[in-house]
C-alpha cells in the first residue's frame, strides 16, 4: 500500500471513531469522508466508498429535513455502513504496493 492510502485510511479510521464516540455528527462524518475520498489515490478504493457515502447522505438528508432523532432502523443503517467502511479501510490496508 502506498504511503498517501495508509495515512487517508488512518485519517478514515479516527474520523469513524469520532463519530462512534460521539464526538462529530453524522453531518460532519459525510463531510470528512467526503474530503477524505478526495486525497485518496487509489481509484478502486474511491468507488468503493461511494455508495457507502450514498447511504449516509440519504439517512441524514431525511434527518435535517424533518429534525428528528435517528431512529433504530437508520442507527444500524449508519452501524452496517461503518462497518463496510471498517471493512474496506482493513482490505486495502493488507494491499501490497504497486
Amino acid at each position: 500500500m502506498n504511503e498517501g492510502l495508509e495515512r487517508q485510511l488512518k485519517t478514515l479510521e479516527g474520523v469513524i471513531r469520532a463519530y462512534r464516540d460521539e464526538q462529530i455528527t453524522l453531518n460532519t462524518l459525510i463531510q470528512r469522508i467526503e474530503g477524505i475520498a478526495e486525497f485518496i489515490d487509489t481509484p478502486s478504493c474511491k468507488e468503493e466508498i461511494f455508495p457507502i457515502l450514498l447511504v449516509l447522505e440519504q439517512i441524514n438528508a431525511v434527518n435535517l429535513d424533518t429534525k428528528a432523532q435517528l431512529s433504530a432502523s437508520q442507527k444500524a443503517d449508519i452501524k452496517s455502513a461503518l462497518q463496510d467502511v471498517d471493512s474496506l479501510i482493513n482490505r486495502f490496508s493488507k494491499e501490497p504496493s504497486p
